[in-house]
C-alpha cells in the first residue's frame, strides 16, 4: 500500500507515523486488513501489529474448535429427530416441517443435493447422517429453525440444561447464529479483537434480553457468551478450555491495555471460568 493511501486513511497521522505504518505492512495482500484494525482498535502501531497477531491466532484456533462442535452439533441433531420420528428420511418429508411455503422447502431440498454433488457423494446415499456429514452449519440452522417443536424438543434440552433455566428454543437458535458468526469471522480473516464484532453480531440484545431464560450476566459482551457457550457445550470441553484460556493468558498484557476498546476484554478469563 502506498504511503500517499495511508495519508488519505490517516489524515492525522504525522509523516513520521505513515511512514511506521507503512514500515509495518510493506506491499503485502493484507494490508487492508491492518489498516482497519489499526482504525478500529485505536491503539499505538506496534500495539496494533501484536493485536493483528494475536487476532490470527485466536482465530486459527477457535477455526479448529467450532468445526469440532459443528459435526458434533448436526450429528446429534441427526440421532435425536432420527429416534423420535424413527424415520431414517425424516429431513425429505414436508409434513414435519412449519416452513410458510412449499417454494422455501423445496429450496432446502436444494441446498441438500447441492451439498452432495459438490462433495461428490452419490445423493442415492441419503441417509440422515449423511446429510449431517455434507450440509453446512448454516444450512443445519434453518432445518432447526423449521422442524416442528415436538421433534426438536429432545435435542433443544440436550443443548440447553447445561445453561439454561428452560429449554428455550429461541435462545438456543440465537446462539446457534452467533456460532455461525464467529465461525465465520475466523474463516475469512475478518477480525474478532477488532470492536466492531460486538456490533455485527445482532442476535445480542436478544439474549441479553432474555436474562431470565438463561443465566446471562448483564456485563458479558457477545464474545464472552460465545465462548463460554462453546466451552460448556462441545465434548472436548476440557482441552478446548485450557487451550483456550492458555491462549488468551499469552496475549493478557497486551489487550488488557486496551480493555473496554475491543471485544477481548480484561476480564474474558474470569467468565469463561466461571
Amino acid at each position: 500500500m502506498a504511503v500517499n493511501v495511508l495519508k488519505k486513511i490517516f489524515p492525522l497521522l504525522d509523516e513520521k507515523d505513515i511512514v511506521r505504518i507503512h514500515s509495518k505492512i510493506g506491499d503485502k495482500c493484507n494490508d487492508f486488513y491492518f489498516v482497519e484494525f489499526l482504525k478500529a482498535t485505536s491503539c499505538n502501531i506496534d500495539d496494533a501489529y501484536k493485536l493483528l497477531k494475536f487476532d490470527e491466532e485466536l482465530r486459527s484456533f477457535l477455526l479448529k474448535y467450532i468445526l469440532r462442535f459443528e459435526i458434533q452439533v448436526k450429528s446429534d441433531f441427526m440421532s435425536c429427530l432420527v429416534k423420535d420420528t424413527n424415520d431414517d428420511s425424516f429431513w425429505e418429508n414436508k409434513d414435519n416441517y412449519i416452513f410458510r411455503n412449499e417454494e422455501e422447502f423445496n429450496q432446502l431440498k436444494i441446498k441438500i443435493h447441492d451439498a452432495f454433488e459438490n462433495l461428490n457423494i452419490p445423493y442415492s446415499q441419503k441417509d440422515s447422517f449423511a446429510v449431517a456429514y455434507v450440509i453446512s452449519f448454516g444450512t443445519f440452522i434453518t432445518i432447526f429453525k423449521n422442524i416442528k417443536p415436538e421433534l426438536k424438543k429432545n435435542f433443544i434440552k440436550k443443548y440447553t440444561k447445561k445453561l439454561f433455566k428452560k429449554n428455550d428454543y429461541k435462545l438456543l437458535y440465537k446462539y446457534f447464529l452467533c456460532i455461525r458468526a464467529l465461525r465465520n469471522r475466523c474463516a475469512h480473516g475478518t477480525h474478532i479483537v477488532a470492536n466492531s464484532f460486538v456490533n455485527q453480531l445482532n442476535q445480542y440484545d436478544f439474549i441479553k434480553k432474555e436474562e431470565n431464560v438463561g443465566k446471562v450476566p448483564f456485563n458479558y459482551s457477545v464474545l464472552d457468551l460465545t465462548l463460554k457457550y462453546l466451552v460448556n457445550m462441545i465434548y472436548c470441553h476440557t482441552e478446548f478450555k485450557d487451550k483456550l484460556i492458555k491462549l488468551l493468558e499469552r496475549h493478557e498484557t497486551l489487550y488488557s491495555r486496551y480493555g473496554g476498546k475491543q471485544s477481548i476484554n480484561p476480564t474474558i478469563i474470569d467468565k469463561i471460568n466461571k
